[in-house]
């Protein structure tokens, strides 16, 4: 019998890779409040808390009122080109099916209408019981609320459940949670950051997800 009956993941830097497509609208909006472009990397490292840190992180120094603009900017760019090059990390498809008897959720801070668009457009959407975004609860991660909800929707216990992710929201909210976490080491934070929280499991590779299948 598996140790877990639910597997949460994130989206990006997990499930997905999405750097590109973010880095493109991030550096369009920068040219369109007259920036300069940023170097993908330098963006990549912005991700993770939604729309509005990104925008905030990777525009900085605009003021507040060009940051509520250049939010509108970014999301209108990012709504026409969120799978222009969105991938499936290599592995994920498969792994899926392998674990097509055990619950999987999607919790990421990206709003649930974007990532159910990428889910569908990658064919991978009928595989989870739940999907949760940065705005699907009152609180989002590193908060445990949105954990919470999705153990209680599926009547999980929470010493079933494990969230696997590539940030450090993901094993924060795990743990504030009281669930196992899965640090995932080839996404867009290092790999010595995340072990700093001493997650339960690390994912080298999507080949190392069938640890949590044992």
């Amino acid at each position: 019998m598996p140790r877990f009956e639910l597997i949460i993941f994130d989206l990006d830097g997990t499930l997905v890779d999405s750097q590109y497509d973010l880095a493109s609208c991030v550096n369009k909006t920068r040219l369109h409040f007259g920036l300069d472009e940023l170097e993908h990397l330098k963006i990549r490292s912005c991700v993770g808390n939604g729309v509005a840190d990104l925008i905030a992180k990777s525009l900085f120094p605009l003021s507040d009122g060009e940051t509520r603009g250049a939010e509108d900017f970014f999301r209108d760019c990012y709504s026409r080109h969120l799978l222009d090059s969105t991938r499936l990390y290599p592995g994920i498809s498969e792994f899926l099916k392998q674990a097509s008897n055990i619950n999987k959720a999607v919790l990421t801070n990206k709003s649930e209408s974007y990532t159910l668009r990428i889910l569908e457009g990658l064919g991978i959407a009928a595989d989870f019981k739940a999907v949760l975004g940065g705005d699907s609860t009152e609180n989002r991660k590193p908060h445990p609320e949105p954990i919470l909800k999705i153990l209680k929707t599926l009547n999980i216990p929470p010493e079933k459940a494990v969230m696997a992710g590539d940030g450090r929201n993901d094993l924060l909210s795990a743990k504030a949670a009281g669930i196992k976490s899965a640090a995932v080491g080839y996404g867009y934070t290092s790999p010595a950051e995340l072990m700093a929280l001493k997650p339960d499991y690390f994912i080298k590779s999507t080949l190392d997800f069938s640890v949590l299948l044992a």
